[in-house]
């Protein structure tokens, strides 16, 4: 139907690339004859995923991610107009846990405002998402270094016990450990690949790199991602976690 006071009608298809192919059919023959007064916006954070006839009847706009510290600015305007008090480490870690998605950090944030006391800190982020600290994904990394099998179990374990997502503590480990990997090739990547990262927090990275060789991160990475892939197969969500931590650690 045509607008009604309005020169142009906007449809919106919000993650159109799950769109069935029957449903794709039926936009295509709309995208080829489209209504002068209809604009349709198709947004989708896996374009690889669109069919080929549908990209090449579309104009096309990449966005990239927010940084940390944006979306950190963000969530502490958030936080000024809800007139809660919100410690910036707590708000990093929803911005990091987020991966520059702005709307899905707002979204995070939400969540923590509708349980949370007065203050938003970091232990109440974690404890809410069930989402691992900077200093959790660092200690585990030190307890690799280690090859101290017993120990990194019992420290899965715990965080598990204390309401944590293995799923979640999974996804940060490996990012965090594909960041030291690269800043192992050449500190001037940080930029790149860990914007998000405080001095301090580079400044420990850079000496846990040098206590793993590149041939041993790209086995640890495989057997973690490989984990995290077994999370779907299983109702035991910790025990891929571990199996892996016995294939890095050589048990």
């Amino acid at each position: 139907s045509s607008p009604a006071h309005l020169k142009y009608k906007v449809y919106i298809i919000d993650e159109a690339h799950q769109l069935t192919k029957e449903a794709f059919n039926a936009l295509l023959k709309t995208l080829e004859e489209p209504p002068e007064h209809a604009v349709f916006v198709l947004a989708t954070t896996s374009a690889d995923k669109m069919p080929a006839t549908i990209l090449s009847r579309v104009q096309r706009f990449d966005f990239k991610k927010f940084s940390v510290s944006q979306i950190v600015e963000k969530l502490e305007r958030i936080a000024k107009k809800e007139k809660v008090s919100a410690d910036e480490d707590a708000l990093r870690m929803i911005a990091y846990s987020a991966e520059g998605g702005l709307r899905d950090a707002e979204s995070l944030f939400a969540q923590v405002l509708s349980r949370a006391d007065a203050k938003v800190t970091e232990k109440t982020v974690r404890e809410m998402l069930g989402i691992a600290s900077p200093k959790q994904l660092s200690d585990l990394v030190d307890i690799i270094a280690e090859k101290n099998l017993s120990r990194a179990i019992s420290y899965v374990n715990e965080f598990r016990n204390d309401g944590g997502s293995p799923e979640e503590f999974l996804k940060a480990l490996v990012n965090y450990l594909r960041e030291l990997m690269l800043v192992k090739i050449d500190q001037a990547l940080r930029s790149a690949v860990a914007p998000e990262l405080t001095d301090e927090q580079f400044s420990v990275m850079i000496a846990q790199s040098k206590r793993f060789e590149q041939a041993d991160l790209s086995v640890i990475l495989i057997a973690l991602m490989e984990a995290q892939d077994n999370l779907k197969k299983t109702s035991q969500p910790l025990l891929p976690f571990e199996l892996a931590l016995m294939k890095m650690l050589g048990k």
